[in-house]
């Protein structure tokens, strides 16, 4: 994990903390829809999404929680010695978890997202003659 220092002093204080121009609430929220036509076959599908948005992703670990599979696989260790990601501790006891150090972007997640929603198809009923 590596935290900036941004006021150039070479020291990682509360100086260096500054303020994101990101937000949990997306930049932008739509979707489209459409629909293809071959012969006798009919398909119509619909699309949803988000973008710009970030989420705060952290969990209760340690003596109280459990951590999750990615944390525990990317964990720093003596093996593994990562320069992105910390060593799994309890709670708040650490520098990047514990008091004024926590609000850091490690835990950051973008929740930008493109699912497709709906997809259908349709054949037209062919009714012989009676």
């Amino acid at each position: 994990m590596k935290l900036k220092d941004y006021n150039g002093d070479k020291k990682i204080t509360a100086d260096d903390m500054v303020a994101l121009d990101k937000t949990r609430d997306p930049l932008f929220t739509g979707g489209f829809n459409g629909g293809l036509r071959y012969r006798n076959l009919d398909f119509s599908f619909m699309f949803q999404g988000a973008a710009g948005g970030m989420l705060f992703f952290g969990t209760e670990s340690g003596d109280i929680g459990n951590y999750l599979q990615y944390s525990f696989d990317n964990r720093w260790t003596v093996d593994n010695q990562s320069s992105v990601h910390p060593r799994i501790a309890s709670r708040g006891n650490t520098y990047y978890t514990g008091g004024g150090a926590a609000r850091n972007t490690y835990f950051l997640r973008s929740s930008n997202y493109l699912r497709l929603k709906t997809l259908s198809s349709a054949t037209p009923l062919i009714c012989p003659n009676v």
